[in-house]
Formats: C-alpha cells, structure tokens, sequence
C-alpha cells in the first residue's frame, strides 16, 4: 500500500552543506585586492599633504593608515560603520602607552573570540622606517586630548566612518596613480600579514598577530617584494 510520507527535505539546504559550499566558493575565489606595502604604505602618508589641507586629518590618517597596517586591523575596528552605534570600535581607553617605544590596543569584541578576555595588539617602535606607528600615535592623541570615545574621531571629536576612511585612501590612490580596483580599506590587513612573511614569521605567528582561527588566513599571505612599487 502506498503511504505518502510528505516531502523529503533538501539535504542541501542543511546549515552544514550550506556552509561548506560558502567555503568551496571563497577558496576558489580569487582575490585580486593587493597588499599594502612599505612602499605604498610611505606614499601615501607623503600624499596626505595634498590630499587633505587640515593639520589634524594628516595626523588622525596618517595614524589611522601605520595601525591598520602594523595592527592587522580590519577598518571597521578604527573606523564606525554605523554613525550611530561608536562602541564596536577602538575607544579611547582602549590605548595604553607600554613606554615610548610600544603601545597596546585592547580589543574586547573581535571575529574569531573564544573567551571573555580581550585580545591584545601591541605595537613596537619602528626606528628603522620614516614613519612609525607608536610615534605617530603620540604625536596624534597629543592633539586629539584625552576625552572618551573613539579613538580616532575629527577635531570636535565626532567618531571617523568607513566611508569617510575610504574617501580619504581613494584620494591617496588617485594623487599616487595607484589602482583603485586592487587597493581597498582590506588592503591594509593584507600588507600587514604580508610583512611579517617577508622577514620569515612562520604561520603560527602570524595567525596570531591578526587573530585568525583557522587556515584561511594563507590566502593573504604571499611575498610583497613583487610589490614593492
């Protein structure tokens, strides 16, 4: 006798089978986002000078620009997608001064977090290169002042948003004739994983410089020497 059963569900429609084939494709995706390098890194710091007239936005990008590359940092953790929720970035507090020579940035909510401790990054002087992360972060929170909120945010301390950072590096790339379709706000993250494999980091290391889980991470990794111009 023939019983109906109903409609079998589709075990490709699964969380898990959804999941894998969100993998399969971003492993076969090709990304064509290019590191930032020492090189372009030192571009376009120099171009904010004509990019930007304000004194203020030199400093807040040019800091913007050494943490996101020294740091590893996505930019929605220095910069607020959303104009009205400021808490998910870096605040104020969030930067301690170790001594002159490093800095430590606290991150409380990260991708990848596993516990309730926050995830530090720290930051060490860069003597051998023009420009250095931990001086330009003094340089810069000696003008910002000292008042709560984010910590990069304009002169009236209003919080910096993606957009606004985007804006800035696609003026950047437009003074230095760079390619607007391979560098992005990502690119930063990138260079900055590229940096370490190119004085021979190993992958443990690295991963955990940017806090990655899994191994992923190695689509980023690739010798920047062939970009170096």
């Amino acid at each position: 006798m023939y019983t109906n059963l109903g409609v079998c569900p589709d075990p490709t429609k699964s969380l898990l089978i959804q999941k894998l084939l969100s993998a399969l494709i971003r492993k076969q995706s090709v990304d064509v986002r290019l590191p930032v390098t020492w090189p372009v890194l030192h571009e376009f710091i120099c171009s904010l000078r004509f990019t930007n007239s304000l004194a203020f936005q030199h400093s807040l990008y040019a800091t913007m620009f050494l943490v996101a590359f020294y740091g590893l940092f996505r930019i929605g953790k220095l910069a607020t997608k959303n104009m009205g929720i400021v808490s998910l970035v870096v605040q104020f507090h969030s930067l301690t001064f170790l001594s002159t020579h490093e800095a430590k940035i606290s991150i409380s909510n990260y991708k990848h977090k596993s516990s309730n401790r926050p995830f530090n990054i720290i930051l060490a002087r860069e003597d051998s290169q023009p420009f250095c992360p931990v001086t330009a972060l003094l340089q810069y929170c000696s003008t910002r002042g000292d008042p709560p909120g984010p910590l990069f945010c304009h002169a009236d301390y209003s919080p910096i948003s993606v957009h606004q950072f985007n804006c800035e590096l696609h003026r950047c790339l437009a003074f230095c004739g760079l390619d607007m379709s391979r560098y992005k706000s990502h690119s930063f993250r990138i260079g900055g994983a590229c940096h370490p494999v190119d004085k021979g980091y190993p992958d443990a290391q690295i991963r955990a410089l940017g806090s990655w889980k899994s191994e992923p991470f190695k689509v980023y990794l690739r010798s920047t020497v062939c970009h170096a111009n």
